[in-house]
């Protein structure tokens, strides 16, 4: 995994023109309020950039891999992965297709053998978010933005999206780093943002309500590495 997010830093840092140019239209959820990211790994594959919400992945080529003679060989790999890994990446989206296709035919099958559930009587609360806990004793103490965030259908890391998922920089909190947020609870970097950078992290929330109350606050978190 190490070296799959080293090879994503160096295609950020070494981006041809074209992604460069296509970047700008796309950041900062110009592109009709959807949120891009560049250069993720999914899989085992790193791709140029992708929409988790819209689950689109877009690729694309520019003029340096003719261009710089040395690091033709570098570019080169990278464009012969995109057949594969593309191919890959359908394979799985077709997969996940059938499956969710199938979902709603055995949630049916479950219901019709299930007894049915006593309907919630007129003015109840859905249920709450889980009250935050003490922090557990040990872990380093760090100040960091803290943002909120909502939606989606993955992370970058691969685990499930729910509450405690933390979007990072993962040069400083590796994916799998446990922490407590005061006032959300425990937490884990399981995702990146484009606007992640440095001592920010990004926290989920179910509803986006819930997000925009956040806000974003300066907060002392307990980190365990």
């Amino acid at each position: 995994m190490h070296s799959l997010l080293a090879n994503a830093h160096a295609l950020r840092v070494n981006s041809t023109d074209a992604e460069r140019r296509l970047w700008y239209y796309l950041r900062h959820r110009r592109l009709s309020g959807f949120r891009f990211r560049r250069q993720v790994p999914i899989g085992r594959y790193v791709v140029d950039f992708v929409c988790i919400r819209a689950r689109l992945i877009v690729e694309i080529d520019g003029g340096q891999l003719t261009t710089y003679s040395g690091d033709y060989e570098f570019y080169a790999a990278q464009r012969a992965l995109n057949d594969r890994r593309i191919a890959d990446l359908r394979s799985r989206a077709a997969e996940a297709s059938e499956a969710a296709a199938a979902e709603p035919a055995a949630a049916e099958a479950e219901a019709e053998t299930e007894p049915q559930a006593e309907a919630p009587s007129p003015g109840s609360r859905p249920e709450p978010a889980p009250a935050p806990s003490d922090p557990k004793p040990g872990g380093d103490q760090m100040v960091v933005d803290v943002v909120a965030y909502c939606g989606g259908v993955g992370t970058a890391s691969g685990l499930p999206l729910g509450w405690g998922t933390v979007a990072v920089d993962t040069r400083i909190f590796p994916f799998g780093t446990k922490m407590y947020i005061p006032g959300y609870g425990n937490g884990v970097a399981a995702d990146t943002g484009s606007a992640i950078i440095g001592r920010i992290i990004d926290i989920w929330f179910p509803t986006c309500a819930r997000a925009r109350a956040w806000g974003r606050q300066t907060l002392t978190i307990t980190v365990y590495w």
